[in-house]
């Protein structure tokens, strides 16, 4: 079985949001501890995030002792950037990674057995690209095999891994999700 690591993307400067969302309350923690805790309760080899925007204030405010995190100067140039930039992160730093999963840190109604049921489906069918699939169409969070990963660190723009999900549909597994869908993204959504 190979091993799995996870890429939290966490870089967004959450401008529809008006504050930093990383740093927002759910349920007693920051929305990225909250995410980190339930991603982390089921065995992964590593877990990183990606920040940029607000990154000092994120490292200073939020436990991030369960992950690695590193910070990405072209955060601005969109989540394609920011996925680009995890990626070569840890081809170099983790080259014995035979699956990652990105994630987004802003979908705070995703459970724990929801991430298992990604990467068990990603034991099952170990050269497939598992995507959660909401609103018609198969979004993050998504685990792809290292077959991709050359392809996931030329990602580039604002578009993030759906490009690439959209011309492989015969090699994607979809699991049904409909709670991805709900993202924080306004203040409206934080009461969803």
């Amino acid at each position: 079985m190979s091993e799995i690591g996870i890429l939290l993307l966490a870089a967004g400067s959450s401008q529809r949001m008006g504050s930093p969302k990383q740093l927002l309350d759910y349920k007693g923690q920051t929305l990225i501890e909250h995410t980190l805790q339930v991603m982390l309760k089921h065995g992964v080899a590593s877990c990183t995030v990606v920040l940029g925007a607000n990154a000092k204030r994120i490292q200073t405010q939020c436990d991030l002792a369960a992950a690695d995190y590193i910070v990405n100067p072209t955060w601005e140039m969109g989540m394609g950037n920011s996925i680009a930039f995890g990626m070569r992160y840890l081809i170099t730093n983790q080259p014995k990674l035979g699956h990652i999963m990105i994630a987004l840190v802003d979908q705070p109604h995703i459970l724990t057995e929801d991430y298992a049921k990604l990467i068990e489906a990603s034991h099952i069918e170990p050269e497939k690209i598992i995507a959660s699939y909401y609103d018609d169409h198969a979004g993050a969070p998504m685990v792809f095999p290292s077959s991709y990963f050359k392809r996931l660190a030329a990602l580039d723009g604002d578009e993030g891994a759906r490009r690439i999900v959209r011309n492989e549909l015969k090699n994607v597994v979809k699991i049904a999700m409909p709670q991805a869908a709900l993202d924080w993204d306004r203040p409206e959504d934080v009461s969803a």
